[in-house]
């Protein structure tokens, strides 16, 4: 019995290959967002403060997302202390860190004093920081570029208002996926709440066990 030897030939498949996001170089990435990244700030202990390097991100005219707020029985640089302490602390945590890194943010380690414009936390980097009234974060990761600005109003009398206003844009389906898992699911709500009410509670205590300021 003769067996026949079948020849066969390789095409080439039409449709594109699925792109994965996790395997391109970080300079790739950035590429494929133009115009997000001008004259980015890094932190320099030698200097006590940020130099210019490549790529800051102009989040001001992304999409609104949120603005809450919470009335705080603190002065304004009680809350500016509790917002650089509290936000500062949970964004150098493992967990934090871990989020960071599955996401792919661009920062994703803690470098330079929180409060310090050019600073890095899990996720952002400090893009302004104009004690006590703005502080500034800003990040990207695979699916979106945001940011989020805490501002803090002074009431007088001893009081203040801290909102945290939070814009991002999201790229793409995976983008609008992983909107409607963090916005539409409410979960990006429950976060800064969290956070504001933390604020609160360091700075009335702080207020509380300590000379006034």
């Amino acid at each position: 019995m003769s067996i026949r030897r079948r020849s066969f030939m390789l095409r080439a498949d039409p449709r594109p290959p699925l792109l994965n996001l996790g395997t391109l170089p970080r300079n790739v990435l950035r590429a494929a967002r133009p115009g997000l990244h001008e004259n980015r700030v890094q932190y320099d202990p030698r200097r006590g403060g940020g130099v210019s390097i490549h790529g800051r991100m102009r989040t001001e005219g992304f999409p609104f997302i949120d603005s809450p707020s919470i009335d705080v029985m603190a002065s304004p640089q009680r809350c500016w202390d509790a917002m650089t302490t509290v936000i500062g602390g949970r964004l150098e945590r493992s967990g934090a860190r871990a989020v960071a890194a599955v996401l792919g943010c661009d920062d994703r380690v803690a470098r330079g004093p929180h409060q310090a414009a050019g600073s890095t936390l899990a996720g952002f980097h400090v893009a302004r920081s104009d004690p006590p009234v703005r502080w500034r974060l800003e990040g990207a990761h695979r699916f979106s570029q945001y940011s989020l600005e805490f501002l803090v109003e002074d009431l007088r009398d001893g009081r203040s208002r801290v909102h945290a206003e939070s814009r991002a844009r999201f790229s793409g389906w995976y983008g609008t996926m992983y909107r409607a898992l963090v916005i539409g699911s409410h979960g990006h709500r429950v976060v800064v709440r969290r956070m504001l009410e933390g604020i609160k509670r360091h700075a009335e205590t702080t207020a509380r066990t300590s000379p006034a300021s």
